[in-house]
């Protein structure tokens, strides 16, 4: 996450918008959950940035936890929907 956010936020843009999808709680060989939270927390204060996580499938509710906005439980074939709502409101924002 904080290397996509570094390239991200390396492209000349005001509004950036860097969306996380996860399957599960960061439970693996290469991060825990602190982790995570350190990372969101370093990105929650960078200016022009929204961070949103979007919890993909059943059970991933844990987002809400992590994430400053947040989207649980989306099914695997509404991820597109989701993901094209969230840069709609965003590109509106911006716009406004």
């Amino acid at each position: 996450m904080l290397e996509a956010a570094e390239e991200l936020l390396s492209q000349p843009a005001r509004q950036r918008v860097l969306i996380v999808v996860s399957d599960g709680l960061p439970e693996g060989r290469r991060s825990v959950p602190d982790d995570l939270r350190n990372g969101v927390g370093e990105l929650s204060g960078v200016r022009g940035l929204r961070l949103v996580g979007i919890g993909l499938g059943p059970s991933t509710e844990h987002v809400r936890d992590y994430y400053p906005e947040s989207i649980a439980n989306v099914r695997p074939d509404r991820l597109a929907d989701e993901i094209g709502g969230l840069l709609r409101r965003a590109l509106w924002r911006a716009a406004t």
